[in-house]
């Protein structure tokens, strides 16, 4: 039994499975469903719960918010530099590379604008896929991307935020961090809609923005949370070896991730 707030007496049961009344406490929460659907993951198949489907309304207001907030090409290699070498030293649970692709992904949808041909996560034609987290999925016989675009927003803002952050604190005041973290709650409905690895991710970044900035969210409670969300997707269990099934990068980020929630803890 957790108090959220610390002027409040009301307490309220965190469990192992709180990841949805976590959005819920906040406010995120998503009445959508998840469909059932088969993905391959590097050519084996199996069934996997997908996000719910971002509904079209959403997906042009992200597609028109992306054209008027992502930074250049130029500015997103400083903040991402930023991001690598103050915050990701010491909480390395995002893969930098993935982190690159996603940007470069979200850029190119900015230059296109929304279409017709956006696929279940979200993404256009003009984006081809790309992996996250060392791994891409297969839907429908098509390779996909497998973080959806509003996650991707979130994950990539968050760090232009928390990069902005840094450089605000050394007097430059070039880019502006609630700019981005605006950008990066404004997708945070979906971003917590399920128990993901994408959405445990991006609940670190919540933490994390939560250290730096005293008037956050509760990092207590959210550690207790991230927690959570490692035992439902058994993040403690060490795998036996890298395989066809689990990539030795995809298995690295998942132990980074594992790691960084427990010295939080």
């Amino acid at each position: 039994m957790l108090s959220l707030q610390s002027d409040s007496r009301q307490q309220h049961y965190l469990g192992s499975s709180s990841g949805l009344l976590f959005t819920k406490l906040v406010g995120l929460d998503s009445e959508m469903q998840s469909p059932a659907e088969t993905v391959a993951l590097n050519g084996i198949v199996k069934p996997r719960r997908l996000p719910p489907r971002i509904p079209t309304e959403k997906l042009k207001s992200i597609y028109k918010s992306l054209s008027k907030e992502i930074p250049s090409p130029e500015e997103a290699s400083i903040l991402l530099g930023v991001y690598f070498q103050h915050i990701h030293t010491d909480q390395p649970f995002l893969h930098p590379a993935s982190l690159v692709n996603a940007y470069k992904a979200l850029y190119t949808c900015s230059e296109h604008g929304y279409d017709e041909t956006a696929n279940l996560n979200g993404w256009i034609n003009s984006v081809s896929p790309f992996s996250y987290n060392g791994k891409i999925d297969v839907a429908f016989g098509e390779p996909i991307s497998p973080i959806s675009i509003s996650t991707a927003v979130f994950h990539v803002f968050m760090a232009f935020s928390l990069a902005a952050t840094v450089l605000t604190r050394k007097k430059n005041y070039d880019h502006s961090p609630s700019k981005f973290y605006r950008m990066a709650m404004s997708t945070s409905s979906e971003s917590f809609s399920h128990i993901s690895v994408h959405s445990l991710q991006a609940l670190l970044l919540l933490v994390v923005q939560s250290l730096i900035e005293p008037a956050g969210v509760d990092v207590w409670t959210l550690s207790h949370v991230a927690m959570a969300h490692c035992i439902d997707m058994g993040l403690q269990r060490e795998p036996g070896g890298p395989s066809a099934e689990s990539p030795a990068v995809e298995a690295t980020v998942r132990r980074f991730i594992f790691y960084t929630v427990y010295s939080l803890d």
